[in-house]
């Protein structure tokens, strides 16, 4: 089966009781996300792709209390960052999204080392790889859903066969670059399907609401909201639509109204 394709971000995909806006990390107008954060009010509720981690969110609380001036902080956010920081400081309702590291998955900082790490050594690589299989291992019930358990199946396949490559190149003293670069890959792109997993079960879960439903307004990265746009799909989610903005575009069209 083939993986999703690639499709130009940022993209916005709309649903009848959600939108979700996925960012292109790289080229965000940071204006957009201002503007759109004074449309919300109580029948919103705004959910963001940051850690769900105790350690980290407490962490973040200790320096937002000492920090004087919490608006030059703000003002070197961007984007969902932003919108997460902002509605903190105000005191309104943001909601953490990012369950990876909560449920044992490579915190951001592992996953940008991994590819050094195997690089310069190899043993401990194999050592963290095969911890974080036990974790998919335990999570495995969260990919056995339409659409991610396809494209679960798929990247998992790859995954077991480049790292019987690896110990098998490890065995015999040789260091393939390129399979430990497809690993890390592979290994990333497996907590992303499981972050995924957890936004498609909120969704699917509003949408089953009949009373004190809300719009859920959520900012992830466009890979995220690529995914979901077919996974709802897969799903049952009907009237979905998906709009790709292009640079220059002004994107405060598509706000949710």
């Amino acid at each position: 089966m083939s993986r999703i394709p690639v499709i130009d971000p940022p993209i916005i995909v709309i649903g009848k009781s959600f939108t979700i806006y996925g960012e292109d990390h790289n080229d965000i107008d940071n204006q957009f996300y201002e503007t759109i954060n004074r449309t919300f009010d109580d029948t919103h509720r705004v959910l963001v792709e940051h850690s769900t981690y105790k350690p980290f969110l407490e962490i973040e609380e200790i320096t937002l209390r000492s920090v004087p001036d919490k608006e030059s902080l703000i003002a070197k956010m961007k984007g969902s960052e932003w919108i997460y920081l902002r509605r903190l400081v105000d005191g309104k309702p943001v909601e953490p999204i990012d369950i990876r590291v909560e449920n044992g998955f490579a915190t951001a900082r592992q996953e940008s080392t991994l590819y050094e790490l195997g690089r310069s050594d190899p043993f401990q690589f194999l050592d963290f790889i095969r911890e974080k299989v036990k974790v998919i291992g335990v999570h495995k019930e969260a990919y056995n859903k339409p659409g991610i358990k396809e494209v679960y199946t798929s990247i998992h396949t790859d995954f077991k066969e480049q790292l019987s490559i690896f110990i098998k190149n490890l065995e015999q003293k040789v260091l393939d670059l390129d399979n430990i670069d497809k690993i890390c890959k592979n290994l990333r792109s497996l907590g992303t399907l499981f972050v995924d997993s957890n936004l498609l079960d909120i969704i699917v879960e509003n949408n089953r609401k009949r009373t004190h439903k809300k719009h859920l307004a959520i900012f992830v990265g466009a890979r995220h909201a690529m995914n979901l746009f077919r996974f709802l799909q897969e799903n049952g989610v009907k009237d979905l639509e998906i709009k790709t903005t292009k640079k220059g575009e002004k994107l405060i069209e598509y706000i949710k109204k």
